[in-house]
């Protein structure tokens, strides 16, 4: 009789060949009574068969090899524009291989895509294949910041505002104080506004504007005592 390799969950075939034909099979522990035998088992299983023919019998013995079914794992991930991602697979038993959407062989693989996108893997080990795991990898947009400068004249107040697309929160100057799109300053002389904007953990650039602060002008007069309405003085 010929062995059997089966995965978890399969169902083995076990071939007998004799040099008579005519007899009878008999089969345990599981009873069948034809050449071929097929079982389900959950464990690695042997099984005898007696032959007879004319009265005389010969025993054989054949197995069915169960090789466990793997299970593989993989988690989804998330990551800005521009920015590359890994995704890290995992199996419960050793030694076998992976195979990825993109044909990858290496339990991680490393993408830079454009948009979201998703990426199936599977776990090869004996010919038993797992059930394939889904990970998806999120691209999030990073702001793209703008800002004008101005100019004013002294002493006045200016308000500059901050454009953002898609627009997350703003953080404005070099201690990074958090606020709205625009911020109102009133500076004593020419000025540099820094500002970024946050998304869903993506920053922008941070960006710069200048205020440029006029001064007043100054207005003056002086009286001519050599002219005039008499009496001078």
């Amino acid at each position: 009789a010929q062995n059997d390799t089966i995965c978890n969950g399969s169902t083995g075939t076990i071939t007998t060949q004799v040099n008579l034909a005519g007899g009878s099979y008999a089969w345990s522990p599981i009873s069948g009574s034809l050449a071929t035998f097929s079982a389900s088992p959950s464990n690695t299983t042997n099984y005898n068969v007696v032959y007879t023919l004319a009265g005389c019998a010969d025993t054989a013995t054949a197995q069915i090899v169960v090789n466990l079914v793997p299970v593989v794992q993989v988690q989804s991930t998330t990551i800005c524009a521009g920015q590359t991602g890994i995704l890290v697979a995992s199996a419960n038993l050793p030694n076998g291989q992976f195979v990825w959407t993109n044909g990858s062989n290496n339990d991680t693989i490393s993408l830079s895509p454009n948009s979201t996108t998703s990426q199936n893997v599977t776990y090869t080990l004996n010919g038993c294949t797992s059930s394939s795991a889904t990970a998806t990898l999120t691209v999030n947009p990073v702001p793209a910041i703008s800002m004008n400068n101005q100019t004013i004249c002294a002493g006045d107040p200016v308000t500059m505002v901050a454009n953002a697309t898609p627009a997350g929160t703003y953080y404005w100057g070099a201690n990074a104080v958090q606020g709205i799109a625009s911020n109102t300053f009133t500076p004593t002389q020419d000025s540099i506004i820094e500002v970024f904007n946050v998304l869903n953990g993506c920053s922008s650039d941070t960006i710069q504007a200048t205020i440029t602060v006029l001064p007043l002008p100054i207005s003056t007069f002086s009286a001519n005592v050599l002219q005039g309405c008499v009496p001078l003085s």
